[in-house]
């Protein structure tokens, strides 16, 4: 054995005692209490106190706090004082882990009845002592597991845990005792400390639960004050109604429900006529609504928290079920678009495909109309028809290639072997015409079809995002939410039904609903501590519930300066920029065709489709496709736009660029400065897009400079983007200046006029800071 855990048995045998805690001396004097409720004569509650919830080291404050009780209540001294040191030795003797709750239960009967054989001993009538002991010591084995249950309970509320059922009767029970109790201590002017109390508790619970489980607990409360049974239901009823009033105006504060339950009194009081049907006096009343409504509430929340959370129902976590129903259904509907799209798109390309190819139809119309009616039809296409079929590829290479085949460019052989070659030759290049028509409207066909197809498929893919999002990029944090229940019932902050949200990166959201004179700011601090990352309200459609996201880490600056093409009214490119809930912050460059409004139309189409599919939380790659193929669709005459977008993330710093078609784009940091370029065609322009990602991670002061094709194609020679990034290098300059120094430089060395439009686009990025309150820290 350890000779130090050996030393430590013995200094734990030679003292049995503790120095006693604030909760050791609240418990004496509940035990206190209890000692005093007296059951057909007997006065069983103290022991079982005693046993089930008392600390043995402590017994030194719990056995006096009993007799005290007993002297008080009037019951035997000897027999209790007996049964307190046999339960209190026998927990020293008796190992820790080989106590349960039968061990109790059989500990405190047994103690109960070998204190009172000396009672039964001095009796005048032993047989009915007899009798009235047994079933106080069968009393004892049933209330012992009950008063034990009051531990868990204590446990589950320090860890946050919803409180079970059978915890939630067992304080009403020891409640019950209590008042019970205390319905014995008398103090002058006729106040009964049991009345005031009870009024005292309803109030609490009135303040920091629901109407139904404060009139619920306002009935019991009632009925328990009744000191005769003809009064029972009418005090009860009492109570209720008061509980009642007291919740309706409870949004006016500690006073407004104190208001409350004075009217219900006041209500009562007129409908009887007198104040005789109450076992309640008004002065008890009177005292217990002044208490609530003068004492500060940092003093009556954790009681009132304590009651409405243990009565409270525990939420049924259907979370994970309603998930897997949604992605279940999402997956469902995505496989219908994708499914869709794969057969409107196979359709066309299969009937596309029985057709016969266009040469042989061109052939085949050619022969029908010139060579059907020639008496060498038969020698051409009979036992010559090799040869026929070779000087018509001929033809249709000659065709191909010259755009019509002539007697001067058609083959020899086939001029000098046809007998009307002219004929046929006018025939023939009038049917390629024809079907060159046909194949052209057909590959629009194609190409309208492959584009509605490929919208099918984003939509699809969307849905799929979307039911991966739910499924696995964000759990609830069981864990944090009783950390943050905890830390605001420490700090005297009344926080209802916390929900903590962690997204696949890492973040959090969190949603809570606050308790009346709840002071968000707190509440924020709190959260903050406890997530260890910086948070912020944000909007929420439900306005009896606050949101609180990740705050940023870094603040944005845009600063634009543009410049409108030569003889044009507007600049055909679109700057838009905004940040989104997601703590994402874009720039949106685009560049129509052209310029005028014309271009200025594409450009704020395409960024204003962008913008809005990005707000709304689509995906960058999926908002692209489906702007392509809708731009692509919908053109009346020929366009397009480029698009240079820059994402930020406002927690980290990471930037990412991506670039349809765009210009180069400029970073500035302390190393230098770095060119971010992209090949890649405009949006609009064919089906499928192709669009080139480059990321990277900013600090603080560094600076994004994004130009558009009028800037980025000023100069001369091989170098032209190098003169920018000497201007972006030169110290002192603002944001504004910068812009506005690459703009007006940009149209010095455009001659003789600016041929294109010109927009400069100047991003600043700084931190943040943040200093938390002392009480959070």
């Amino acid at each position: 054995m350890n000779p130090q855990m050996n030393h430590q048995r013995k200094v734990n045998l030679q003292i049995p005692f503790k120095p006693p805690g604030r909760k050791d001396v609240l418990m004496s004097f509940i035990l206190m209490v209890c000692q005093q409720t007296q059951v057909f004569g007997t006065f069983p509650f103290g022991c079982v106190f005693f046993t089930a919830i008392s600390e043995p080291l402590c017994a030194y404050l719990y056995i006096p706090a009993l007799i005290l009780g007993a002297i008080w209540g009037g019951a035997s001294v000897i027999k209790y004082l007996s049964a307190s040191l046999i339960i209190w030795v026998s927990r020293l003797i008796i190992p820790e882990k080989n106590i349960n709750h039968v061990t109790k239960a059989a500990l405190c009967a047994g103690a109960v009845f070998v204190g009172g054989i000396y009672a039964i001993a001095v009796s005048s009538t032993p047989v009915y002592s007899a009798a009235l002991l047994c079933g106080e010591a069968l009393l004892c084995a049933v209330c012992t597991p009950v008063f034990e249950n009051i531990n868990s309970l204590l446990e589950q509320h320090r860890r946050n845990e919803p409180v079970s059922r059978e915890n939630a009767i067992s304080l009403v029970t020891v409640m019950a005792v209590l008042l019970w109790g205390l319905g014995s201590i008398s103090l002058p002017w006729g106040i009964s400390i049991k009345a005031v109390v009870a009024i005292f508790a309803v109030l609490c619970m009135t303040m920091y639960s629901s109407v139904s489980i404060s009139v619920t607990f306002a009935l019991v409360c009632g009925f328990l004050c009744s000191d005769s049974t003809g009064a029972a239901l009418t005090v009860a009823g009492m109570f209720a109604l008061c509980a009642a009033l007291a919740s309706a105006l409870k949004y006016f504060g500690q006073l407004g429900a104190a208001v409350g339950f004075l009217s219900g009194v006041t209500i009562c009081v007129l409908m009887h006529g007198e104040t005789g049907f109450m076992s309640v006096s008004l002065t008890d009343i009177f005292i217990a609504t002044l208490l609530f409504a003068v004492i500060p509430a940092k003093y009556h929340q954790r009681p009132g928290i304590f009651l409405a959370n243990t009565f409270k129902s525990a939420p049924q976590r259907k979370d994970f079920r309603i998930r897997e129903y949604i992605v279940e259904e999402l997956n469902c509907i995505s496989h219908t678009f994708s499914e869709f799209a794969r057969h409107f798109k196979g359709s066309f390309q299969r009937f596309e495909e029985n057709k016969c190819s266009p040469e042989t139809l061109i052939f085949d119309e050619t022969a029908e109309r010139i060579c059907s009616k020639c008496n060498r039809n038969a020698d051409c296409w009979g036992k010559g028809f090799n040869d026929t079929y070779k000087y018509l590829n001929q033809i249709m290479q000659v065709t191909e290639t010259s755009g019509v085949c002539t007697l001067h460019n058609a083959p020899i052989v086939f001029t000098q072997k046809c007998i009307q070659p002219e004929l046929f030759l006018n025939e023939f290049n009038h049917a390629y015409e024809l079907r060159k028509q046909e194949l052209l409207k057909n590959g629009i066909r194609l190409g309208e079809r492959n584009l509605v197809s490929n919208q099918y498929s984003e939509i699809s893919k969307i849905i799929r995002d979307l039911s991966e999002e739910i499924e696995g990029s964000f759990f609830f944090d069981e864990q944090k939410e009783k950390q943050i229940l905890l830390q605001a019932a420490k700090d005297g902050v009344f926080v209802r039904d916390v929900n903590v949200i962690r997204d696949k990166d890492g973040y959090y959201q969190m949603y809570f609903a606050p308790g009346t004179d709840t002071e968000t700011e707190k509440v924020i601090d709190i959260a903050s501590n406890v997530l260890d990352t910086p948070l912020k309200q944000v909007s929420c459609k439900n306005k009896a519930i606050i949101r609180l996201a990740c705050d940023n880490s870094f603040e944005v600056k845009v600063t634009i300066c543009q410049n409108k093409r030569e003889n044009e009214e507007v600049c055909g490119d679109t700057v838009t920029h905004f940040a989104t809930d997601k703590n994402k912050y874009y720039i949106i460059l685009c560049d129509g065709m052209g310029g005028g409004e014309e271009a200025m139309r594409e450009s704020r189409i395409t960024a204003e489709l962008l913008g809005g599919f990005l707000k709304s939380g689509f995906s960058k790659d999926r908002a692209l496709s489906l702007i392509n193929s809708t731009l692509a669709l919908k053109m009346e005459r020929e366009g397009f736009s480029t698009v240079d977008l820059c994402e930020i993330d406002l927690r980290s710093g990471t930037v990412e660029f991506i670039k349809v078609g765009g210009a180069p784009s400029y970073i500035k940091t302390e190393e230098g400065i770095e060119t971010v370029s992209a090949k890649g065609l405009p949006v609009g322009l064919i089906e499928d897009i192709f669009a080139d990602k480059i990321s990277r991670t900013l600090s603080e002061n560094d600076k994004l400079v994004m130009v558009s094709d009028g800037i980025s194609e000023a100069g001369y020679g091989m170098m032209r983007g190098e003169w920018v990034k000497k201007l972006i290098k030169l110290d002192g300059l603002t944001s504004q200046e910068l812009a506005n120094s690459i703009v007006n430089s940009a149209r010095k060395k455009i001659y003789p006029k600016p041929n294109d439009d010109m927009t400069a686009v100047v991003v600043e990025l700084s931190r943040i800071e943040r200093v938390l309150c002392e009480e959070a820290v």
